[in-house]
């Protein structure tokens, strides 16, 4: 007993050193995993930022693409930007003075309801044509061309009485024509 008073001090001041540098370990113990932890977070950010960086460096190549995506799709429907009562007037113009630049005789024409759908409006226009039968084939053969693409759902053809000096056959031909409009 006398040995521990002599060294009384000596062991306290030990106890006091031991139990800070435990309380010291397990604070560097502590900053280490959360320095860790941090550093995994800092390096998936990494991969999150530099992906973020190639997009905005690629912008300009998007907007490009996406203008001749625009082109490409101009071929097929009328554009999203052009509401549905212009597209339909467009469609009911252009389809008229189509068969009237090749002379066909357009006795009518009228614009049907639309019908809508999720991605596109299908734009319906009925035409009544008095046309040979050369004239119709051509006529036909035009539709094909026309952009956006324009399709015969249904046609009625028939034959006018011909007149004693009359060569030619003349037609009325009721056409049920439709083209898409996008809507986004």
């Amino acid at each position: 007993m006398n040995y521990l008073m002599k060294y009384r001090s000596m062991l306290v001041v030990g106890m006091t050193v031991g139990f800070v540098a435990i309380i010291l370990f397990s604070v560097y113990v502590n900053m280490y995993q959360r320095y860790e932890r941090y550093q995994n977070e800092v390096d998936r950010m990494q991969l999150r930022i530099s992906r973020f960086i190639g997009l905005a460096e690629s912008e300009a190549d998007f907007v490009q693409e996406n203008q001749k995506l625009d082109g490409y799709l101009s071929r097929f429907f009328y554009k999203a930007d052009m509401d549905e009562i212009t597209a339909e007037n467009t469609f009911q113009r252009k389809m008229s003075e189509l068969f009237q630049q090749m002379g066909v005789s357009v006795s009518g024409s009228q614009i049907l309801p639309a019908v809508k759908s999720e991605r596109y409006t299908k734009l319906k226009l009925d035409i009544t044509l008095t046309v040979s039968m050369e004239e119709l084939k051509f006529a036909l053969e035009a539709i094909k061309e026309v952009s956006p693409i324009v399709v015969v759902e249904q046609i009625a053809i028939q034959p006018n009485r011909a007149g004693r000096g009359d060569v030619d056959q003349t037609l009325t031909v009721k056409m049920n024509l439709y083209t898409l409009r996008r809507l986004s």
